[in-house]
């Protein structure tokens, strides 16, 4: 990612403190607002984001999960492969258990 112009590729990787159990936030870009709003529900790791055109993120997976959702339809996570989701500016929902 070093030699990607700014913010045209930009990483989530939601850090969780022991008792919060939500966070919504966002940052301005000269592409537009991203924004990432999570909670957490039942066990699971429930995130909306919103990428604007112009900038693709990786999302972070925790590397010992092998499945997640992303849009309600289930992907599954190899031993061997990165736990990084790579996503298009668009609306989504990736969820997992945590």
């Amino acid at each position: 990612m070093d030699t990607i112009p700014a913010y045209r590729k930009v990483r989530i990787d939601p850090q969780i403190p022991n008792g919060i159990t939500w966070a919504k936030t966002y940052k301005e870009t000269p592409f537009g607002r991203v924004e990432v709003n999570w909670e957490i529900n039942s066990g699971n790791m429930e995130m909306e984001l919103d990428i604007p055109v112009g900038i693709e993120a990786i999302v972070v997976i925790p590397s010992h999960l092998r499945e997640y959702l992303l849009n309600n339809k289930k992907y599954s996570l190899k031993d061997d492969e990165s736990s990084v989701v790579e996503i298009k500016s668009g609306k989504y929902q990736i969820t997992y258990k945590i």
